[in-house]
């Protein structure tokens, strides 16, 4: 796979063997369960993810006419929690329009625990539920990386993935004790 930037378009085949067996070039591919594409827009990683919540989510529909909030919650965290949250920290920074969809049948499946009906306000509803939203799983995955660094809890190799702004420069700022965001 080649990684390219999605607005240009590259002409340029690029043909690549090992011991003379020609190693095809795919626009997508399936590493630990995170689909990565060409472009990493991860549009094919989040339409996975979907399909695999809405099947989920029509158990959670018929369940809630027999079970209580406490179990549907439960159905929840077993069968829609771990797709969103896998490796958030990778795919979760692309454009909230990608991410639209998964807020939506997020918000669908509380609304179905809840018994609420389908056009209910879903923020207090994630409050009563006790239910972080999709974007605040990632803040709290990021965070919890963040901890982990600034405590060295990482293995070794995690030293040098960040460093604050006053190892980049000499200023003396407000900012200086912040992590630097390098300019991509």
């Amino acid at each position: 796979m080649l990684f390219k930037p999605r607005q240009k378009k590259y002409h340029c085949p690029i043909q690549i063997s090992v011991n003379e067996q020609r190693i095809e070039q795919v626009k997508e591919t399936v590493f630990l369960g995170v689909v990565l594409d060409e472009h990493l827009t991860w549009k094919p990683h989040i339409s996975q993810v979907a399909g695999k919540i809405s099947k989920s989510i029509e158990v959670i529909s018929r369940a809630r006419f027999f079970l209580l909030k406490p179990c549907l919650k439960t159905l929840y965290h077993c069968l829609i929690y771990p797709y969103l949250h896998y490796c958030i920290i990778v795919w979760g920074s692309t454009y909230k329009t990608n991410l639209r969809r998964l807020l939506s049948l997020q918000k669908i499946v509380i609304r179905f625990i809840s018994k609420s009906t389908f056009d209910s306000n879903s923020d207090p509803i994630f409050k009563e539920l006790e239910l972080l939203k999709l974007s605040d799983v990632r803040q709290l995955e990021l965070g919890k990386l963040m901890f982990s660094f600034n405590r060295s809890l990482l293995p070794s190799k995690f030293n040098n993935y960040f460093s604050l702004n006053k190892q980049v420069h000499s200023y003396a700022t407000k900012y200086a004790n912040d992590f630097h965001l390098p300019f991509c």
